[in-house]
């Protein structure tokens, strides 16, 4: 009997070990298997129409995890002078509000155009960057960013 009460003890750690590692480090940090890289932006603002300016960006996405991740939410932000202004953003390739899929493992490359309407302020000169102008891309899964990367002209 005392050894049944050994073994069953040995069978029960031998379970509980098996089951914490599964939990610790079967856990997938999010955050840690998205990079972001090469992130640039173009340095000069066209006029394409009307009151409409637009410049180029283009940056990498690498999912370095062993999943793929479905629902990635892109961003281009820009500040000047540290304080953010309301730009949009065009990705190329990508349905208009729609969101991205990266399998495991998958290195894909992002071109797009921040755009910015001119205002009574005018923040933004055609033809020319603004002083103290600064970039950040953002990569969001639900209300979690991944990675994000910053970038000033």
């Amino acid at each position: 009997m005392n050894k049944r009460l050994i073994l069953s003890m040995v069978l029960v750690a031998i379970i509980s070990l098996t089951v914490a590692t599964w939990y610790f480090v079967g856990q997938t940090n999010e955050t840690d298997v998205l990079r972001i890289t090469d992130f640039w932006v173009d340095d000069s603002w066209g006029n394409p129409v009307g009151l409409l300016l637009d410049c180029r960006f283009n940056f990498t996405l690498h999912n370095i995890g062993t999943r793929d991740l479905d629902g990635l939410d892109l961003k281009v932000r820009m500040f000047i002078n540290d304080v953010e202004i309301e730009v949009g953003n065009y990705f190329e390739g990508v349905e208009e509000y729609g969101l991205v899929s990266l399998g495991a493992g998958e290195v894909r490359e992002f071109t797009g155009t921040v755009l910015y309407t001119l205002r009574g302020n005018m923040a933004i000169t055609p033809g020319l960057q603004p002083d103290g102008a600064s970039y950040m891309v953002m990569v969001m899964l639900d209300d979690a960013v991944l990675d994000e990367s910053k970038v000033s002209i």
